[in-house]
Parts: structure tokens; C-alpha cells; sequence
């Protein structure tokens, strides 16, 4: 590897991803602090930034007059973003509030302004829950954290508002058994918590009040909240309290119809009273306002109804901006999954209405929940949760309100993360590497980018370039090497009647000669799964067709190496009333053989197939059966070798097991020689997605095995005899992120080594944040070097386990409890069986060992008895 690779990997260390390499090391999901990649790489380090993969919510937006602050949530952390006067957003991932916290979309003032900071209100999530507040400076800097109340009860929905001079009120739910209460408590700018016997807002036997909101104006504080009677019908009620936590009224009624339900109301001071907003209705409720002035007196005993309609409006939020309000709720359509949409309208200081068209800030493709109101005193900004119906990911979105009502952006979106890698291709021109993958851009749409590697390692374009950009979501890349360039094709949905088939050629020097693509097939429905090869005068492109409507079937088209399709629309190469899928290809000596799965329907089960193509695209073999055991057979790849091809799947055949991975070889003109397979590795685990390469010895396979949370790439040795040897792990990868996946390719190069591609979840690389499914590699030899024998190896059990600095033993491998106390415990020997490291569960430092073969000694088999078993480990610098 050259000195440039050297330099970047060794900067690089991931958060969330781990690394580590060798079987023994599969057990490192034991620590997820950060750890060097050791000799993988990531492709391409540019960054788009983009809305962050996974699932965020927004809980509120305050502001203190210039600008806002958004408070958000993502897995069990609470985040703040700011958001400049102008619509700039502030941070691209924000500021961490609170760690194992629990909140709820649907929370309107759990952050608020206190004129030099902000103070944001969370539950945590340990039992009993309690209610934390963390103060904020202007900036959302965290200055620090305390609890406001500690009870013997769980407590929930937090929020609070500032008095504009030195103390706010913190107002929250507390679980009684079945019962809910309303407390409050006031807590000083400085952080001392003033009451620190809550004040009983609303305690009643035998009622449930919840979702408490609250707002300050004139020296009162106005909370409301929703009662539940024992009937569970709701009411929705508020009461004041004392700048001085003095509670000043009985309860208040939120109401127009009393023969109907009010819940979840939300407040807002003006410039002399406070705004009151509710949902009423039974099944399908409508949003309801009425002002109350600071003496506690309904001033609109009749209500102003601001929405109405077939759907469910409910979740309002209010804001002042001086001069209105503006009320804003979460409308949806009860019929439709992910239906819905956040609109609203404004009401003058006054009571009246404004907009009988409501206005709608929400983006298209989205799903809104949640919204909350914030004014600066120049807009309003409105923050919500955003589903996003193409990417399949939740964001929060924020959008300002002009004082007349216009909506001033297209979308404010955040966290921002990286685009994602994914789905990575590798192909070979014998020396160097072309790699080619598909990366997102924002609402739905994704790119194919592409990256040459040298032989040795070195990143030839280090942010990668661009193969195609056209309109629409692009998937299921495949690469191949021939006549001096490389051909890229994936399946295309810039069409809006499905996914067609495109390709591109790629120069050894990296010019895209096809900027548009080259379509080759567009026929009814879609087409994906592409595979390519080449015969030394053209490529062949294989495909997954749907074009019938009825059952999936394989074409091919042949592709000249001057982007000439030598095929349109491609022929049939298996077209029956089976459900044929997954097909792969390779070329050897003058024909193709085509391989795929196919089952009598979607569910399967599934048998492998094949065909012989000749060069003219001519079927010389139709349709055969490769493998037809008992259970399913699917997912195939295949490659030529010196004698044979050999096809390779993922089996079920042998029963109460896991997937594993069989094979056979089939000849030049299509005999399968291993009529009953060869197994490659059974009874080892959750094995999938299998590779194959050849060399001059014979075949290396490749497969995939996920085990609580790592996915291990292993590999094995298959001869031109069809005798399997050297099966072993080569390498591990442990994600603890949203997305535990890993997806993988591998290409060979001619050469000693193999370049394994694969692409996870990367929280954090070389100081740089992703937060996205990213392409890494590592070349690399596999598995397999003959070593020396000794004593021990000849007891040494499994493959060899290569160690970087530190050897990770799971529990069960250092637990003596119940073997005798002659058992020695687990220790390292030297190849001479010397003693040189006892070990102990979890991680073992062994930085400070010479490289060299060494062996574990565990404390026992697995029948217990005193003879241990032993494993070689090779340490590696």
C-alpha cells in the first residue's frame, strides 16, 4: 500500500462502526469506542450533506428575538439546532441537551427563551423518569443540566415558560397509578429550583390530566393540560399561577360544545391576553381558539373555530409575533397511512381570524406531525416532523411565516448528515480497480458515482466522480472490465413507469464517455438486478425483467465496447411461468453462462438455473437445472476457472440449520459435475450474499455471516477438483447504528490479493461527522497461508485469527465457574508453547508482542473436560 493510503487510514477511526479482522475479533461488539480502522480505507471521503438517515423528532422551537432555536430528539438523545433571523441554519447536527432521555413528539414548549439563553425541559428515561432542565446559552452551548423534580413516580411532557425577567415555570405530568397529575415548579435563570415542593396544579382522584403546555404574560402564568374523567372523555382545562407560585384560580374550561371532547391545547401570550387553542370533536376533531385574559376570563365564550373538514386536526401549536398569532396543527387523513400535513391560520390580537384558505409550510413528499410556533418578532417559524415518503427517513423540517402569511422557504432541513453509500461494484483491468456505487441526494434521488484504486492501494480520486446524475432513484450497480474500459450499468427510475436498465463506459484514466447513459432496455414496468461481463468483443448485460406483469423472467442485451446496444429491449433468456430472480453472469472461452434462482412464485421456494450464451447472443444451452435440492437454493454468483465454472448459493437443504453455501462446478458446455453440490461451510451460522473469483489454483469464495450485530466476510479455498479447504473468517465488521446492515462486494485484480468493498453505518470518521451508510475497502490477501507445523498447531482448532493490537474473548471462553480449579485459565503461548499473556474476558491489549503466530489456550471444551482447546492467532502490525 502506498504512503498516501498508509496516511489516510491511519486517520481514520470510526464512532459507530468497528472494524477488526480475524474470527476470534467478532466478538468486539463489547466496546464501541472509537477504534482505528487498521488497513480499510474509505473510498470516497467527499460529503454531500443531505437530511440525516434514520428517525428524528421535533419536540419545539422557541426564540429569544432574534432568531430560533429547535429542539429535537434522536434514539434516546435530545439535540437543539439554531436557525438564523434569515432561515440559515445554524449547525448542521446541533448541540447534545441530554443523554437517555424520553420524549414525545407532539411537546410545543419544552424549549424556551430566557432572553441571554435558552432553558430546555426532558424526561429522563431511567425509572422512575424524572423531569431535567438544561440551560443553554445563546449560542445552544449546554452550560449544564439538573433535575427539577425527583419522585417515587414516573413523570412526563415537559414545559415551561420564562417570566421575561429572571425565573421560569417548568409544568409537567407525574403517574399516581392510574392516576395523572399536573405540578409545576418555578427554577431561577441561575438554576435553583424555587419550589422544590411542586405546586399541584391539577390533583383530582380517579382523573387522568396530561399534556400540560404553559405560557406567561402580565406577572401570571396560564397552564392548560387535558382531563380525563374515569369515562376517559376529555376536557380540555387551564389555571393560572403566580409569578410569586401562588395558584390563583380553580380550573378554567377550554370549551365550545361541552357534548364533545377537548384535548392537547396550546397557549401563547399576546399583547394583552393569552390564546388558547384546542382540538374538539369526537372521531375526526376540528381546531378551536379563544383568548383569556390575565384576570382568568374566557373573552370568546362562543370559540373561533379555525379548521374544519373530513379530517382529523388536532396537535396546535401557538406563537405571537406582536402584531398575531398564528395557530398551526397537524391535519390527517384518518384513511391514509402516513397522510398527514401540518397548515394553519392567523388570528389578529383581537380575536379574529385570518386565512380562510390555511396556510400550508409543509414539502412535498413529506408527512408532517407535530408542528410548534415560534415568532422572533419577525416571522414566525414553524418546526415539525417530517417523514419523508422517497427516502423513507424522519427529519425535522422548519419553515418561516411572514407577518401576512407567505411561507418564505422551501424547507429548512436537519440533522444533515452525508449522503449514503451504497451497493458497491468492483471490477478489475488486471492491475488497478474501478469501483462504482450509488450515493443519495436530497428528495429521493441518487447518483452513481465511481473511484479508481491502484493495485497497491492508493485512492486515485479520493472524492470520486460522478457516472450519472439524471433525475430519479438509481439502484443495483454493476461493473465490468473489457477492451481497454470499464462498463457501469444499474437500474434506472428516471422514467416514471418503473426502472429500466442503463449503462455507461468508464476509461482507465476515469472519464465518463456516456454522461446521459446508454439505455438499454425500457420496456413496460421494470427492470433491475443487472449483471455485466465481457467475451473479448462485447459486453453482455443479464437483467431481472417484469415486463409481462406476471412473473419476473431474464433478458440479456449485448453491448459493444463504442456504446453500441447490439440487442434493444434485450432478448429472453429464461421467460416461463416460474418467478426467475437474481441472475448472475461470466464469460470463459466462447460462451456465457447465465445463472439465476427460480421458484413458482415470490415466496419461492427456489431452485438455481442456468443458460449457455454464445458471443452473437445465440442460446446454445437453454434453460437446466444447476441445483434442485430439498429446501431453497438461492442467491447465485458464479466465476470461470481453469477447467469449470462455479456457481455458488446460499442453501437451506439441511434441516433445523441456518443458511450455508453450497456449489457446483458445470462445464464448458453445461454439465454440472457435483449433481448433489459441494458444501463450502455448513452448520457455521447466518450465511448470505456469496462471491467467487478465480485464480490459477481454482476458486475463492466469499459469504457473508451476521451474528448480534457483526457481519464477518469469510472466505474458502474450492480447487479445480471441486475439494474445499482453508475456510475461515478474513473480516469482521460490528455496527451499533441505526442500520446494522452491511452490504459488500469483492473484485479480483490478478494479483495476491483481493478488494473487499462493503459499505455500513459510519458515525465518525477521521474528525469528520457522516452519520450515513459510507464505502469503505481493504486489499488484502485472504485466509489460507500455510504455516509451519507445530505441537500446537496440530491441536489448534478453526482458522487463524488475525489480531491488530487487540484480542477480544467473549465470556464463555474465560468463565471457570464450573470446572475444577486445576483448569488453568485462558492464557497466549508462543509458537515454542511458551507462556507470554494471561487473558481475561472482553479486550486484551497485545500492542506489545512481536508480530508472529501465537496460540490461545482456552480453559476447557466443549465436553468440559481438562483438555483445552487451543486457537491460532496471528499478530499483525
Amino acid at each position: 500500500m502506498s504512503a498516501r493510503a498508509v496516511v489516510h487510514v491511519a486517520s481514520a477511526c470510526a464512532v459507530v462502526g468497528l472494524l477488526v479482522s480475524g474470527d476470534a475479533l467478532a466478538f468486539s461488539g463489547v466496546s464501541h469506542q472509537p477504534q482505528c480502522l487498521g488497513d480499510a480505507f474509505m473510498v470516497d471521503t467527499g460529503v454531500v450533506l443531505i437530511p440525516a438517515a434514520g428517525s428524528q423528532c421535533s419536540y419545539s422551537a422557541a426564540s429569544n428575538g432574534n432568531g430560533w432555536r429547535v429542539m429535537w430528539g434522536y434514539g434516546y438523545s435530545v439535540y437543539t439546532n439554531g436557525i438564523s433571523t434569515d432561515g440559515s441554519l445554524l449547525e448542521t447536527w446541533g448541540g447534545l441537551v441530554g443523554h437517555d432521555s424520553y420524549m414525545r413528539g407532539g411537546l410545543t414548549r419544552s424549549i424556551v427563551g430566557t432572553g441571554s439563553g435558552f432553558l430546555a425541559v426532558w424526561t429522563s428515561r431511567s425509572a422512575p423518569s424524572r423531569i431535567w432542565a438544561s440551560r443553554l446559552d445563546s449560542a445552544g452551548t449546554l452550560a449544564d443540566s439538573l433535575p427539577v423534580f425527583e419522585g417515587d413516580s414516573n413523570q412526563a411532557w415537559p414545559a415551561a415558560a420564562f417570566d421575561g425577567d429572571s425565573t421560569c415555570l417548568v409544568v409537567w405530568a407525574t403517574f399516581r397509578g392510574s392516576d395523572r397529575d399536573i405540578y409545576a415548579a418555578r427554577l431561577t435563570a441561575s438554576g435553583q429550583v424555587l419550589d422544590t415542593n411542586p405546586l399541584p396544579v391539577a390533583q383530582v382522584p380517579s382523573q387522568r390530566d396530561m399534556f400540560p403546555t404553559v405560557a406567561f404574560g402580565q406577572g401570571v402564568y396560564l397552564v392548560a393540560w387535558t382531563s380525563y374523567d374515569s369515562s376517559n372523555w376529555a376536557t380540555a382545562k387551564a389555571r393560572r399561577v403566580s409569578a410569586a407560585g401562588v395558584l390563583l384560580d380553580t380550573a378554567i374550561f377550554l370549551r365550545r360544545d361541552s357534548a364533545m371532547r377537548q384535548e392537547r391545547p396550546a397557549l401563547a401570550f399576546g399583547d394583552t391576553c393569552f390564546l388558547a387553542a384546542w382540538s374538539e370533536g369526537m372521531g375526526r376533531p376540528d381546531i378551536y381558539a379563544a383568548r383569556v385574559s390575565v384576570s382568568g376570563s374566557i373573552l370568546d365564550s362562543a370559540g373561533m373555530q379555525l379548521s374544519s373538514g373530513p379530517f382529523r386536526d388536532w396537535f396546535p401549536s401557538v406563537g405571537f409575533d406582536g402584531t398575531s398569532f398564528l395557530v398551526m396543527w397537524q391535519e390527517t387523513d384518518t384513511m391514509v397511512m402516513n397522510a398527514g400535513t401540518v397548515c394553519g391560520r392567523r388570528v389578529t390580537a383581537d380575536g379574529v381570524p385570518l386565512d380562510s384558505v390555511p396556510i400550508r409550510p409543509a414539502p412535498p413528499h413529506s408527512s408532517c406531525t407535530y408542528p410548534s410556533v415560534a415568532a422572533d418578532h419577525r416571522n414566525f417559524l414553524v418546526a415539525f416532523c417530517a417523514y419523508d415518503s422517497l427516502t423513507h427517513d424522519d427529519n425535522v423540517c422548519c419553515r418561516r411565516i411572514s407577518p401576512d402569511g407567505a411561507v418564505l422557504d422551501s424547507g429548512i432541513f436537519f440533522p444533515l448528515g452525508a449522503d449514503a453509500q451504497t451497493g458497491p461494484s468492483g471490477a478489475s483491468d488486471g492491475t488497478d480497480f474501478l469501483v462504482a456505487w450509488t450515493e443519495t441526494r436530497p428528495q429521493g434521488q441518487t447518483v452513481v458515482q465511481a473511484a479508481r484504486i491502484a493495485a497497491d492501494g492508493t485512492l486515485l480520486d479520493p472524492v470520486g466522480f460522478t457516472v450519472s446524475d439524471a433525475p430519479g432513484a438509481k439502484s443495483n450497480v454493476a461493473t465490468g472490465f473489457g477492451d481497454s474500459l470499464y462498463l457501469v450499468a444499474w437500474a434506472d427510475n428516471r422514467s416514471a413507469e418503473g426502472a429500466d436498465i442503463y449503462c455507461a463506459r468508464v476509461s482507465r484514466d476515469g472519464q465518463v464517455l456516456d454522461m446521459d447513459g446508454i439505455l438499454v432496455c425500457d420496456e413496460s414496468l421494470y427492470q433491475n438486478s443487472p449483471d455485466v461481463s465481457f467475451d473479448g468483443h462485447n459486453f453482455l448485460l443479464v437483467w431481472y425483467d417484469y415486463r409481462t406483469g406476471t412473473d419476473g423472467d431474464i433478458y440479456a442485451a449485448r453491448v459493444s465496447p463504442g456504446g453500441v446496444v447490439l440487442d434493444p429491449g434485450g432478448f429472453p433468456v429464461s421467460v416461463d411461468t416460474c418467478e426467475d430472480m437474481w441472475p448472475k453472469l461470466c464469460f470463459a472461452d466462447t460462451e456465457y453462462l447465465v445463472v439465476w434462482g427460480s421458484g413458482f412464485s415470490l415466496q419461492g421456494p427456489y431452485d438455481i438455473y442456468g443458460a449457455l450464451i454464445a458471443r452473437d447472443g445465440v442460446i446454445t444451452k437453454p434453460r437446466f437445472l444447476v441445483s434442485g435440492a430439498t429446501g431453497e437454493q438461492r442467491y447465485p454468483a458464479v466465476a470461470s476457472g481453469p477447467t469449470s465454472y462455479l456457481v455458488v448459493w446460499v442453501d437451506t437443504r439441511l434441516p433445523n440449520t441456518k443458511p450455508d453455501i453450497f456449489g457446483t462446478r458445470v462445464s464448458a458446455d453445461g454439465t454440472v459435475l457435483d449433481t448433489n453440490g459441494i458444501a463450502v461451510v455448513e452448520n457455521s451460522g447466518e450465511e448470505q450474499s456469496p462471491r467467487v473469483t478465480s485464480d490459477g489454483a481454482g476458486f475463492r469464495v466469499l459469504w457473508s455471516r451476521w451474528e448480534l450485530g457483526t457481519t464477518a466476510i469469510a472466505t474458502g479455498r474450492v480447487d479445480t477438483a471441486g475439494n474445499v479447504s482453508h475456510v475461515s473468517d478474513w473480516f469482521a465488521v460490528t455496527v451499533s447504528g441505526p442500520d446494522a446492515s452491511v452490504g459488500y462486494d469483492v473484485a479480483y485484480g490478478g494479483g495476491p490479493e483481493l478488494l473487499l468493498l462493503f459499505d455500513f453505518w459510519t458515525d465518525t470518521a477521521a474528525a469528520t461527522y457522516y452519520g450515513n451508510r459510507r464505502l469503505w475497502a481493504r486489499l488484502g490477501d485472504v485466509p489460507g497461508v500455510e504455516q509451519a507445523e507445530s505441537w500446537l498447531s496440530r491441536r489448534a482448532t478453526g482458522g487463524a485469527s488475525i489480531v491488530r493490537g487487540v484480542l477480544f474473548l467473549p465470556r464463555d471462553m474465560t468463565d471457570t465457574s464450573d470446572v475444577s480449579d486445576r483448569v488453568p485459565r485462558p492464557v497466549l503461548l508462543d509458537i515454542s508453547g511458551r507462556k507470554v499473556m494471561s487473558l481475561k474476558s472482553g479486550a486484551n491489549d497485545v500492542r506489545a508482542l512481536a508480530p508472529g503466530v501465537y496460540f490461545l489456550r482456552g480453559p476447557k471444551t466443549e465436553d468440559r473436560s481438562p483438555n483445552a482447546t487451543v486457537r491460532k492467532v496471528i499478530i499483525a502490525r
